[in-house]
């Protein structure tokens, strides 16, 4: 029974303690300051800066990333480029060899399957065509600069 008592009386007495001597839930008389939320926590003096723009270093590192290695007054090398491909045609026969026509930047050429061809485009850069495949339901033709591979179904 006693230690009912003193468990009770513990838990009263907590609880008016925590209600009483709370000085988060009091107001702060005139001229006191109210009481900080988190007093560990260090002060900032200084405006907080925008997130989204860099700071003074990150700025500094962009631009030296973006000097071009030739030098000021010299054109940088021309990068190949994807040019404009259409099938026009293709004859796939018991005859002759599979061949097909595509358009590259306006230009006609007749392919054959397993061939390269290299043509050049309006502004002079040379590009590499590697027929891989003509079939009736398709042509494969690899640009290995670019890295990549045009299906035409």
């Amino acid at each position: 029974m006693m230690r009912k008592l003193s468990l009770q009386a513990a838990c009263i007495l907590l609880a008016g303690v925590c209600c009483a001597g709370n000085a988060w839930g009091q107001r702060p008389r005139a001229g006191q300051t109210p009481p900080l939320r988190n007093p560990t926590a260090p002060r900032v003096s200084e405006p907080f800066r925008d997130p989204t723009q860099p700071s003074p270093e990150v700025r500094e590192a962009i631009e030296a990333s973006q000097v071009v290695p030739n030098g000021p007054g010299t054109a940088a090398p021309a990068l190949p480029v994807l040019p404009q491909v259409r099938l026009k045609a293709r004859l796939v026969g018991s005859v002759g060899p599979p061949v097909a026509i595509i358009e590259i930047d306006g230009q006609l050429l007749r392919v054959y399957s397993d061939t390269e061809t290299t043509v050049a485009n309006k502004a002079g850069v040379p590009t590499t065509l590697l027929v891989r495949k003509i079939t009736a339901s398709e042509v494969q033709i690899e640009l290995p600069a670019l890295k990549k591979l045009l299906v035409f179904h």
